[in-house]
């Protein structure tokens, strides 16, 4: 259902998403993303868990891009999915240390750290008692994690060889988030969670001591902490700011953030901007259309603006700000023949806004596409010799015809056979990718 919803988006553009939004980057590889990090001299590094052609190998990845999408470096774990292999979790110390966590279906569990540059640093094999699903840093040498027990979940810290140095059981209840804050405090977010009796979450906070600092209970199951230098932002419709003592700062209901005709889905990732305030993204749905938003606030929650971005993605994992004001998005979706999403990077204005890229002008200004609406077949005319792939799909996203063109200039699409109704027409190239709704008569 999700999948048709983000389809149906088709419907309402002319154009493809990549004419109109800056296509930063795309990753040579399909497959889930991670996560997303910023260097300090202002590169990304992207972590994703890629699949095969049949979906069946995994090949966790990290590629490091800079500033304007240009590939620096790729490291691949299982090298050609030689060796299945499970990404867990990825993190990021420091903005030095990058944390993969992997199940190695030769090895078990093993633990990798890599520098920004993508050098192995080490590689650790953990012992099946002492499972990391969750691991933030504490200092150099010392790493916090949530442990699942038989009987009760475990609040564990490590030293950087993933020795055990101390452990507090946590109350029996299903686990669901987990959070640092850099001043030093943790968050365990648990809460029981049956989809026919939805139930209350539990909020604990505990110092690097493992002493409890605050513990209250929310009656909205779906609040998600995310951590702050000198507290904790929770975020689904509304906005509400705590202290490390979970102590209410300030609040802004659910109707501030919401964009007409639009209801918040998933809010995949919010962070602390260098001005005080607050960049938001994730995805929102309407009855008919799915669309990612973004939304920047002040510092007390006040809206500076929201916006719409009509992006087709399963997924959006992570946003950055640049140092000229910008912002990145780590997403995944336009999905490829095998239904497999791509991974890509897109770069939206310092005011939310999208633009069209230099060279997504050129592509859209050198073909034309006609008649439309189309009755036995459609002409696509190219200013100069086009390479590049022709696809058409229907409007549930099958696709129905797929054509690689090596220097033509006019291609006939026969259309003969089609039932009448509404089309996607996708043409790529290095350039990038455009995409025009055809009706067929």
């Amino acid at each position: 259902m999700k999948r048709l919803l983000l389809l149906l988006l088709f419907l309402s553009l002319s154009l493809s998403i990549y004419a109109q939004a800056y296509l930063l980057a795309e990753l040579p590889y399909r497959g889930i993303p991670e996560a997303m990090y910023q260097t300090k001299n202002g590169s990304f590094i992207t972590v994703i868990d890629a699949v095969d052609s049949l979906d069946q190998l995994g090949n966790p990845v990290l590629i490091k891009h800079d500033k304007n999408g240009n590939l620096l470096k790729t490291v691949e774990l299982s090298s050609g999915f030689v060796d299945n292999m499970n990404l867990y979790q990825a993190a990021y110390f420091d903005s030095s240390i990058i944390y993969i966590y992997v199940f190695r279906m030769n090895s078990g569990r093993i633990a990798y750290q890599y520098d920004t540059s993508l050098n192995l640093l080490s590689n650790i094999t953990i012992q099946p008692c002492c499972l990391p699903w969750k691991v933030t840093k504490v200092s150099s040498n010392k790493f916090n994690s949530w442990n699942p027990g038989n009987i009760a979940d475990e609040l564990v810290i490590y030293d950087s060889l993933f020795n055990q140095l101390d452990s507090i059981i946590l109350p029996p209840i299903e686990f669901k988030e987990f959070r640092r804050s850099p001043s030093g405090y943790n968050i365990i977010t648990n809460g029981p969670d049956n989809p026919n009796f939805p139930t209350d979450l539990h909020y604990y906070v505990y110092d690097d001591s493992l002493k409890l600092v605050a513990n209250k209970v929310y009656k909205d199951k779906d609040h998600i902490p995310f951590a702050l230098d000198d507290g904790w932002l929770f975020y689904r419709d509304g906005l509400f700011r705590v202290n490390n003592s979970l102590d209410s700062i300030w609040y802004k209901p659910p109707s501030t953030y919401k964009i007409s005709g639009f209801t918040v889905q998933e809010t995949t990732d919010l962070k602390k901007l260098p001005d005080g305030g607050y960049i938001m993204t994730g995805q929102m749905f309407n009855s008919i259309f799915a669309t990612t938003f973004i939304v920047k606030t002040d510092s007390l929650g006040n809206v500076i603006y929201k916006n719409k971005i009509p992006l087709f993605a399963d997924k959006v994992v992570s946003i950055e700000q640049r140092a000229d004001g910008k912002f990145v998005l780590f997403a995944a979706g336009y999905p490829d023949s095998l239904n497999r999403d791509k991974l890509f990077m897109l770069l939206v204005n310092a005011d939310g806004t999208i633009g069209i890229s230099n060279n997504q002008s050129r592509l859209e200004s050198s073909i034309k596409v006609f008649p439309n609406p189309i009755v036995e077949h459609a002409t696509i005319a190219f200013t100069q010799p086009f390479v590049g792939t022709v696809k058409l799909y229907s409007i549930e996203g099958k696709l129905i015809l797929e054509e690689s063109l090596n220097a033509v200039e006019q291609y006939e699409m026969n259309a003969g056979s089609l039932k009448g109704g509404v089309y996607i027409l996708t043409i790529e190239n290095s350039e990038g990718i455009l995409q025009k709704k055809l009706v067929k008569q």
